[in-house]
């Protein structure tokens, strides 16, 4: 389920759901930060663990993980980099589909309370102040 059902909703999600905002590039480290701490996490574990099913004194969710099986630590780091590689591209495809719908808005409406305006993608960071009232004075 976790590696079947769970991307093809964040696929579809991608290409339909609406977009509200527009991701910022920096987002694509930020995908990185939970798989790796997740990684760390394991190694640390895994010999803790006893394998429930061979008894060994040791237990890693995948046989990538498992310096046992991948002649020792440093045969997990290509797989480790392989997938941070991996998730690295699709984040930037994310943040990229992202940032490509929210340029095609041709037209964003800003509402105030007391008025709507039309402007620009471009131009919305420049109008997400509220609108000076026209009696509004100055405070000597």
């Amino acid at each position: 389920m976790l590696h079947v059902i769970g991307p093809v909703f964040l696929l579809l999600d991608l290409l339909f759901g609406s977009s509200p905002t527009r991701l910022p590039w920096r987002w694509v480290l930020g995908i990185l930060v939970f798989p790796l701490l997740w990684v760390a996490y394991t190694l640390i574990r895994g010999p803790l663990v006893t394998n429930p099913t061979t008894g060994a004194a040791w237990w890693y969710p995948y046989p990538f993980l498992d310096p046992h099986a991948v002649n020792g630590y440093a045969g997990i780091v290509p797989y480790v980099l392989g997938i941070a590689v991996a998730l690295s591209a699709f984040g930037a495809g994310v943040v990229y589909v992202g940032r490509r719908r929210g340029a095609e808005r041709l037209v964003e409406a800003v509402v105030w309370p007391t008025s709507v305006r039309l402007v620009r993608p471009d131009e919305l960071d420049q109008h997400l102040a509220p609108p000076p009232a026209e009696h509004d004075v100055p405070l000597l």
